[in-house]
């Protein structure tokens, strides 16, 4: 999942989805939490592919949300790498990561890179689709703001490797 965008003022004017759900960025991050919750277990882990807060003093409350959390920065992730990991919990802090033999990135990597992989999960473009099989968007709107399972990543792109933790994921 990406650009999760809590406590974003301005996320509530962007995300037209969003405002028929929305009517506060607490009440946002609440409704989110839940249904974050809802799919993901306390010993799950999951790639947050970036833009995850936007108010230092609220980082803190990414703790609420379960699971073991590895962290691709994202453009308004800002804050120290110790922020997001002391503050915030994340396990891990990296610019990219390659699990399956899919890339997951903030932004959408350009085509030429895609020949390394098998697929670009990534985040950026909110209500925008790339019209390419080679990449999947995970921007909370794109997904009714609730995380994916790794197995309907690999099913997107026709791939049927499992595991069982990421700690085996190869950084870029």
């Amino acid at each position: 999942m990406s650009d999760l965008h809590f406590f974003h003022e301005n996320i509530l004017k962007y995300d037209r989805r969003g405002q028929s759900l929305f009517t506060d960025v607490e009440q946002r991050f609440q409704l989110m939490k839940g249904w974050w919750n809802e799919t993901v277990k306390p010993d799950d882990s999951v790639i947050l592919l970036g833009d995850t807060c936007f108010v230092k003093e609220e980082l803190h409350r990414l703790k609420e949300l379960n699971g073991v959390k590895y962290l691709v920065r994202g453009n308004h992730d800002e804050y120290s790498e110790w922020r997001y990991l002391e503050t915030a919990g994340f396990k891990r802090v990296m610019p990219r990561v390659c699990v399956a033999g899919l890339l997951f990135t903030h932004y959408p990597v350009h085509p030429i890179e895609m020949k390394r992989y098998n697929g670009n999960v990534h985040g950026h473009i909110h209500s925008d689709i790339i019209d390419d099989p080679q990449y999947l968007s995970v921007c909370a709107e794109q997904i009714n703001y609730r995380p994916k399972l790794l197995r309907e990543v690999l099913e997107h792109f026709g791939l049927v490797e499992t595991y069982a933790d990421p700690d085996f994921v190869e950084k870029e």
